[in-house]
């Protein structure tokens, strides 16, 4: 019997949803909602905006040295008031289900197939295993592409 095919396009957050409604993503993320694992695997999210530290100082030129260096707290990562005024998600967001050569550290191999899951490919922003400097809706096109020529041989 002829194995079938499917493609999920459900977008970089959609996708990552079914996945996990299907019991396949984190296995105690899964169970906390009381979802069955089918398949563990490691989905992803990007907090954008935590790269820039707090400055303890409101302005360096109102120290009293004007060539010392600014003060920075390095435990800006440690305030959770920090993060959640700061944090927020990128203009593109992709990688949620990241392509790679193995389930440990990806979602999809490199033929777009979901790993350990006979059938089933994703296709979308969310394999792009980082955000790229280019357009995101030319990758995506691309993968569509490439996506099409391996279900058509």
């Amino acid at each position: 019997m002829p194995l079938v095919m499917r493609v999920l396009c459900g977008g970089v957050f959609g996708s990552a949803q079914v996945l996990m409604l299907s019991g396949i993503g984190p296995a105690d993320e899964l169970r906390k909602h009381a979802i069955a694992v089918a398949v563990e695997l490691r989905l992803r999210h990007h907090p954008h905006g935590t790269e820039h530290p707090a400055a303890v100082a409101p302005c360096a030129s109102l120290r009293p040295d004007p060539g010392a260096a600014p003060l920075i707290d390095p435990a800006f990562f440690s305030e959770p008031a920090f993060l959640r005024r700061t944090t927020h998600s990128a203009a593109h967001p992709v990688g949620t289900c990241r392509i790679g050569p193995d389930a440990a550290s990806a979602v999809v191999d490199p033929q777009l197939r979901v790993h350990g899951v006979a059938g089933l490919r994703i296709a979308d922003a969310s394999v792009m295993p980082s955000l790229i400097g280019a357009d995101t809706d030319a990758a995506v096109l691309a993968i569509a592409e490439r996506a099409a020529e391996l279900l058509l041989g």
